[in-house]
C-alpha cells in the first residue's frame, strides 16, 4: 500500500526523471567534492597527535574578534555556520562546574553530555591546575551527534572574560569524518617529515599574501595524505591586542600521476591567534577526504590587528603529514576520479550540457530537496487537516449525541415526576375509599344491630300445650 502510494505521488507530481537526475548529480557531487574549488571554509585543529584528546578542525565564532557574549551566568558562542561538534576546551582562572547546551536547528535548547560528565542536567567541573576542561565523545541528551551553530555554557555565578581565560571549539561540517570513522581509516598510518620546505625561507615583508611550499625531497615519490600538522611560531600577538580576522589558509598540491598538473583543496582551513585561542605551537589540518601529493603550497594573507595597522604573518617553518604510500587501487581510483573530472570540465560547452557545473548541481539538488521538503510538508498538512476534520465530525456527533441523552433524561426525569404525583393522588383516592368503606360498614353494622333489637322487642313468648285429644 506504501509501494502504491508512493508510485501515486511519483505519477503526480512527475518526479520520474528528477529523481534520475538527482541520483546523477549527488554521485557527480560525490566524484567532484574533492578536486572542485568551493568557497566553503572549515578551520584546522590544534593537536599534537596521538593524545587523542583534541579532534576536529578550529571553528571559529561569527565575531571577527572571536569573542563569545557574556551575559550574567551564561556565556554564549556564536559560530558563524552550523558545525559537528566534536570537541570542547575551556580554561578558567578557578575551579568550575558548569554546564553545556546547543541550540538545535529548529532553535529548541538541548543539553550536551560528554566525557565524564554526570547529572541530569549534565554537569562538567575544572577543578585542577591549569582549570582546563576537555570535552570529548560530545553528543546530545538523546545520545545523537550535535550540530549547532551557538553553544551555550552555564555556571552558577557571574561569568566573564576574565573567568573564562581561553577556549577551543574542535568539529566539522556531515563529510568530515566521525573520530571513530577517522581512527579506523587511520590506525595503521603514522605521521612523518616527508615534505621539506622551500625557498623562501622567511615570509616576504613586501607581499600582501605568504605561500610556502613543502615537496618531497624525491619528486617522483607520491603519499596519500589524510592530515598535516604545521610547525609555526606564533607571532606575538597577546591580550588585549584582537586580530581583524583569523589567517586564511589555501591549500594546492601537485603529484607525479599528473605531472605539473595543480589541484586545489576544495576547502579552505583558518588559524586563529589571537585573544581568546588556545594557542599552541603547533595546528593539525583534518582533511575531508585524503590528497595524494608530493608537493604541497600553503597561500596564507596577511592580517592586521585591531588596534594597530601593524600586520602579521603565519609563519609555517615545517610540516608533517599523515600517510601511506597510496596503493595501486588508490592510484586507479583516483586516476578514474581525475578523468571524469576531466571529461566533465571538457563537456561544459556540449549543449545538451549533460554534465553541469558544480553550482548548477548543488543548486539543483537544493531546489529539489526544497520541493520534496515542500510536498512532504504538504501531505503531512493534508493529513493533519483530514486529522482535524475527522476529529470536529466526531466531537459534532458527541455533542449531538450528548443533547439526545440529556433530552432524553428530561423526559425521563418528566415521566418520573409525573409517576410520583399519579402516586401521591392515587393514595389520597385510596384512603378516602377506605374512610367511606369504614363510614358505610360502621352504618350498616349499626343497622343490623338495631333490626336485632327490634326482632327481639318483638318476640311472643306464648305456652302451646300440644295434648291429645280424642
Amino acid at each position: 500500500m506504501i509501494s502504491n502510494k508512493l508510485n501515486n505521488l511519483i505519477e503526480k507530481y512527475k518526479l520520474t526523471e528528477i529523481i534520475k537526475i538527482v541520483l546523477l548529480l549527488i554521485v557527480l557531487l560525490l566524484v567532484f567534492r574533492i578536486f572542485i574549488d568551493s568557497s566553503k571554509k572549515t578551520y584546522e585543529g590544534f593537536e599534537q597527535l596521538g593524545n587523542g584528546n583534541i579532534y576536529g578542525n578550529a571553528i571559529s565564532l561569527n565575531d571577527p574578534t572571536n569573542m563569545p557574549i557574556f551575559e550574567n551566568k551564561n556565556c554564549t558562542f556564536i559560530l558563524n555556520n552550523t558545525y559537528r561538534i566534536d570537541t570542547l576546551v575551556f580554561k578558567f582562572n578557578a575551579a568550575k562546574t558548569f554546564t553545556l547546551s546547543f541550540a538545535d536547528g529548529n532553535g529548541n535548547i538541548k543539553n550536551i553530555k560528554g566525557s565524564s560528565s554526570t547529572g541530569s542536567p549534565p554537569t562538567f567541573t575544572a577543578s585542577s591546575t591549569p582549570f582546563l576542561r576537555t570535552i570529548t565523545n560530545i553528543t546530545d541528551e538523546n545520545n545523537s551527534p550535535v550540530y549547532t551553530s551557538k553553544i551555550i555554557l552555564s555556571t552558577t555565578d557571574t561569568i566573564s572574560d576574565n573567568i573564562l581565560t581561553s577556549f577551543g571549539i574542535y568539529g566539522g561540517d556531515r563529510k568530515l569524518p566521525t573520530l571513530t570513522d577517522y581512527t579506523n581509516l587511520t590506525n595503521t598510518l603514522s605521521l612523518n617529515s616527508l615534505l621539506t620546505r622551500q625557498t623562501p625561507t622567511t615570509p616576504s615583508p613586501t607581499s600582501a599574501i605568504d605561500t610556502y611550499t613543502f615537496s618531497n625531497q624525491n619528486n617522483s615519490t607520491d603519499s596519500m595524505i589524510y592530515a598535516i600538522k604545521l610547525n609555526l611560531p606564533l607571532p606575538n600577538i597577546t591580550s588585549p591586542t584582537l586580530t581583524e580576522m583569523p589567517f586564511n589558509i589555501e591549500i594546492t598540491y601537485e603529484n607525479s600521476i599528473y605531472y605539473k598538473n595543480i589541484f586545489t583543496v576544495n576547502t579552505k582551513y583558518i588559524v586563529r591567534n589571537d585573544y581568546k585561542v588556545d594557542d599552541r605551537n603547533s595546528a593539525f589540518i583534518f582533511l575531508t577526504e585524503p590528497i595524494i601529493a608530493n608537493k604541497i603550497t600553503f597561500s596564507i594573507p596577511k592580517i592586521n590587528t585591531k588596534s594597530t595597522s601593524s600586520q602579521f604573518s603565519l609563519n609555517i617553518t615545517s610540516i608533517s603529514v599523515l600517510n601511506k604510500i597510496p596503493s595501486p587501487n588508490n592510484i586507479t581510483d583516483y586516476k578514474k576520479t581525475i578523468n571524469l573530472i576531466q571529461n566533465a570540465q571538457n563537456d561544459t560547452s556540449n549543449d545538451t550540457n549533460i554534465c553541469p557545473s558544480i553550482n548548477e548541481i548543488v543548486d539543483t539538488q537544493t531546489k529539489t530537496q526544497q520541493i520534496c521538503d515542500n510536498m512532504e510538508y504538504q501531505d503531512k498538512v493534508k493529513s493533519e487537516k483530514l486529522r482535524l476534520e475527522r476529529n470536529k465530525q466526531y466531537l459534532l456527533k458527541l455533542k449531538d449525541q450528548q443533547e439526545q441523552i440529556d433530552q432524553l433524561n428530561n423526559v425521563i426525569q418528566e415521566l418520573e415526576d409525573k409517576r410520583q404525583a399519579r402516586a401521591q393522588v392515587s393514595d389520597q383516592v385510596r384512603v378516602l375509599q377506605y374512610q367511606k368503606q369504614k363510614s358505610d360498614a360502621s352504618t350498616v353494622r349499626d343497622l343490623a344491630n338495631q333490626r336485632l333489637e327490634s326482632q327481639a322487642n318483638n318476640q311472643l313468648y306464648v305456652d302451646v300445650n300440644f295434648s291429645n285429644t280424642q
